[in-house]
């Protein structure tokens, strides 16, 4: 009965943290989320206000814009930022060319050229774009191997699905307390995954006028928070 009781209350206390950066970033947000589909979708120009406006009327496009961020895109990937260890001064030069072979083989293992092109892509396109680092195992049907390695996984539509707390001040939110990362799925997949029925997350930041279908989704949100502890040793 108490752990039922911590878990609602740390339900309560992430929605209200949601609801908070929600009000605050909603219309940037929003406005990031117009722009990737003013790029991309056919008829996504006329969204908004101008659809009303031009109702039953010829809508003529020439998309410009997408052609623009398809050279920057290309110039990117003929230029590819990389990561790359510098051992300190007087320091191990071999200690820092084994972690550029082990950063590389965590990259090729996971495919993180797709992660980064995701991020890179949304990012020209609206602004936002994201992947992240995430610690696994190895071999995970391995019971007796406990070694663990980087994966780096894609974020799709950053706009819309990764926030922050509104106290981080840094660019790369390393300062932040908590974030959520909200994504989406089919009502069946939550049944399989979670053994319950589906219990959708709030998700106020969405646009589908010029969508030919729409699909049935519930969204879960990953809530992550930093806890400061101190040890005596």
């Amino acid at each position: 009965m108490e752990h039922s009781k911590k878990l609602i209350a740390l339900h309560d206390n992430a929605r209200a943290q949601y609801s908070r950066i929600q009000d605050a970033v909603r219309d940037e947000r929003k406005q990031a989320l117009e722009d990737r589909r003013f790029c991309t979708i056919p008829g996504a120009q006329w969204e908004g206000d101008l659809s009303q406006q031009y109702e039953n009327r010829p809508k003529f496009e020439v998309n410009k814009v997408h052609l623009s961020v398809i050279r920057i895109i290309n110039e990117y990937r003929n230029n590819r930022v990389s990561v790359d260890f510098m051992p300190r001064k007087d320091g191990d030069d071999d200690l820092a060319d084994l972690c550029d072979s082990m950063y590389r083989a965590d990259e090729q293992d996971s495919d993180a050229v797709e992660a980064y092109d995701n991020a890179f892509e949304e990012a020209v396109m609206g602004g936002i774009g994201a992947f992240r680092l995430r610690a696994d195992y190895e071999d995970e049907y391995d019971e007796e191997n406990e070694y663990q390695r980087i994966k780096i996984e894609p974020i799709y539509d950053a706009d819309i699905s990764v926030f922050f707390d509104l106290d981080a001040k840094r660019q790369d939110k390393s300062d932040a307390k908590y974030c959520f990362v909200v994504t989406s799925m089919t009502p069946e997949d939550y049944e399989d995954k979670y053994d319950d029925d589906p219990q959708t997350w709030p998700q106020e930041i969405t646009e589908g006028q010029n969508d030919w279908s729409t699909q049935d989704v519930v969204y879960v949100a990953e809530h992550y928070i930093v806890e400061e502890k101190s040890e005596t040793r």
